[in-house]
């Protein structure tokens, strides 16, 4: 609970929308982050900092679909992945089951690769991001 805390003050210091009350489970906090609202509200506010990400355990972020800090990785078929930090991401989506969302934050860079029909939606900051498509893929 200690990270919660600490986040849920960082989180009082910025002009809030009421999202978080501080009495949240890591687990909700996640939930609650990537939530329409919650994306929305991160990626205006810029908020968790990477300080905030580098708290909590790395396991527990790479389990929730959170890479901060991780260097080269390649992840497919994730349904949402936040992507934070000196990260540089290769996300494949080929499957049409659901819609896809990625949130790249501080600095992180991601290659998107969309196939067969995935539909992938892009929030954050998109200048370190390049998108390839095929078979009727789409990436907004």
């Amino acid at each position: 609970m200690a990270v919660v805390n600490e986040i849920h003050k960082e989180y009082l210091k910025l002009d809030t929308c009421g999202l978080f009350t501080g009495k949240e489970s890591l687990d909700e906090v996640v939930a609650l982050l990537f939530s329409p609202k919650g994306i929305e509200f991160c990626v205006e506010s810029g908020f968790p900092s990477l300080n905030d990400f580098e708290r909590a355990d790395k396991e527990f972020l790479r389990e929730k679909g959170i890479y901060v800090n991780e260097g080269s990785i390649e992840i497919k078929n994730k349904e949402t992945v936040l992507v934070a930090g000196n990260t540089n991401a290769i996300l494949k989506y080929n499957d049409t089951e659901k819609a896809y969302n990625v949130i790249l934050m501080h600095g992180a860079k991601a290659q998107i690769i969309a196939d067969n029909y995935a539909v992938v939606f892009v929030s954050g900051e998109k200048e370190n991001l390049t998108i390839t498509t095929s078979n009727n893929a789409i990436v907004k």
